[in-house]
């Protein structure tokens, strides 16, 4: 395991480019994914990933910061509008269940 202790878990799908994904439930529902990426300097680094409509979604929008995506499909899965990290800049889309760079 990295120092970071960021790095995603071994079920994690990997989705190309240095990104992997994992499904989260809310409430007995897919509420979004947990996303890992490569930052430049090899290190993992974490974001949320929240799905428009989800009970998570439901219950947290009025926070401030709060975004949302839209799942065009699910399987394989393709999200609007793109990704971009706050913490290193990683920015891109998930198509058809890849990492699109932007």
């Amino acid at each position: 395991m990295s120092e970071n202790k960021i790095e995603p878990p071994p079920m994690a799908f990997n989705i190309g480019d240095g990104h992997a994904i994992l499904f989260a439930e809310y409430k007995g529902e897919t509420a979004g994914i947990n996303e890992w990426h490569r930052k430049p300097d090899g290190t993992w680094c974490r974001g949320w990933v929240a799905f428009k409509g989800s009970a998570w979604a439901r219950e947290f929008m009025g926070v401030p910061s709060f975004e949302s995506w839209d799942v065009v499909q699910r399987d394989p899965l393709t999200l609007t509008p793109s990704i971009l990290c706050r913490t290193c800049g990683s920015h891109g889309h998930i198509t058809n269940g890849q990492w699109v760079k932007a």
